[in-house]
């Protein structure tokens, strides 16, 4: 079995979406929010740890270090990582494995997405556990692009729909499908693209952005990233950032990860 700790949600929405497709003998997979456990997890049948700490080892540093004694007393292998682009120089020299080990896992990581993550499950599985499952190198996800491929419709507005890279690495991409559903339903052609950001760039070249919308024609945006990079105070001093240089109607949608009825 591997347990997998991290404080990413994004990640364990991944891990959920690939658990059931893990080739045989690769798992069980176990994955959880540290931060949301109420004790430490039981080893008990873990033949392998995996820890990711947005805000390192500081944001849970008691449990972990007692995960961590838990780990070297029962010869579990356990490899850490922190939650920013780079290594975590101090999370990586308390895992138990090479730090080559770790460089090279955490790529995986740094990456994103289901498949990223399947390939650090394999990857850690065969390196540390000594199976043979094979492994690929890490596919590097760009920064911005086109999300699915949907029919154009002649004589039909089109509508672009902005999200956040974030949520095409972790596999939570339904609500963009039934989005652009309803916008197709509606009568209007729906172009789907994905970012890491919408702020503008400090350089003066056009934000990578703007030059797929205004490739595709769009004659009005909805996006769920926040198009000038912070919540406004009022519906008067709204920003539509950059994207106010394709002078069409915008709208700012929120993607709502909690109940918001309460």
């Amino acid at each position: 079995m591997i347990l997998f700790l991290t404080n990413a949600d994004t990640e364990l929405l991944g891990l959920r979406t690939l658990a059931e497709g893990l080739p045989d003998g690769l798992g069980p997979l176990r994955a959880a929010n540290p931060h949301r456990l109420a004790e430490l997890p039981s080893l008990v049948g873990v033949d392998l740890v995996a820890v990711r700490l947005l805000g390192g080892r500081g944001s849970w540093e008691q449990p972990f270090d007692r995960l961590r004694a838990a780990c070297l007393a029962g010869s579990v292998p356990l490899l850490a990582f922190g939650g920013e682009a780079w290594l975590d120089r101090e999370l990586a020299e308390a895992s138990s494995v090479p730090l080559a080990t770790v460089v090279e896992a955490f790529h995986y990581l740094v990456s994103g997405g289901p498949s990223n993550l399947e390939q650090f499950l394999r990857f850690v599985s065969d390196r540390v556990l000594g199976t043979a499952h094979g492994f690929e190198p890490a596919t590097v996800v760009p920064e911005c692009g086109l999300f699915g491929s949907r029919e154009q419709r002649s004589g039909r507005p089109t509508v672009g729909v902005i999200f956040y890279r974030a949520h095409l690495v972790a596999g939570n991409t339904r609500f963009v499908d039934e989005l652009c559903d309803g916008i197709e339903v509606a009568g209007a052609n729906a172009v789907a693209l994905y970012c890491y950001s919408l702020r503008a760039r400090d350089t003066d070249e056009t934000h990578p952005v703007l030059e797929l919308l205004v490739r595709a024609g769009v004659d009005a945006v909805v996006t769920t990233v926040l198009a000038a990079g912070s919540m406004a105070e009022s519906l008067e001093c709204w920003d539509p950032g950059t994207l106010a240089e394709l002078d069409v109607p915008v709208v700012q949608a929120i993607c709502a990860t909690t109940d918001t009825r309460s």
